[in-house]
């Protein structure tokens, strides 16, 4: 795909290759989820703002911010 310019993806190392090796053969489960999901844990534990980051073909972070305090 990279070839025909549908997809482009940056080259990885040779240590980024094999990490991506040991995730997705490594781990006996894998449990994908989606944005929207990690935003509703994060928002449930009391963040206001929530964003993706680093979103990429082989995943993405969340980061969040709290403004307030929140008794539990």
């Amino acid at each position: 795909m990279d070839r025909l310019g549908a997809r482009s993806y940056a080259p990885l190392s040779r240590r980024e290759a094999a990490v991506a090796v040991s995730d997705i053969f490594g781990a006996p489960y894998a449990h994908p989820h989606s944005f929207g999901e990690v935003d509703g844990w994060l928002r449930s534990e009391g963040f206001d703002e929530t964003w993706p980051v680093n979103e990429t073909r082989r995943g993405f972070g969340v980061c969040g911010r709290r403004t307030g305090r929140r008794s539990r």
